[in-house]
């Protein structure tokens, strides 16, 4: 049996976790205020900003390595 390998954005997959985050958020709404607090980059340091950013950085370029596999 062969089974057939595809590289297409698994849309059922991903509309199932937000549905599932969506429904976490409506009976927690304390949670989703607790999370919006400490997104708030207003409120952040110079050290966990320049953390932030090298971490992305070192995402993105995961992620292009990987993908000239």
């Amino acid at each position: 049996m062969h089974v057939q390998e595809t590289r297409g954005v698994p849309w059922l997959e991903f509309l199932l976790g937000v549905s599932i985050l969506a429904l976490v958020f409506q009976l927690c709404p304390g949670l989703w205020f607790g999370l919006l607090a400490a997104l708030d980059v207003r409120n952040w340091t110079w050290k966990a900003w320049a953390t932030l950013n090298a971490l992305v950085i070192i995402i993105l370029v995961a992620i292009r390595a990987w993908q000239n596999r």
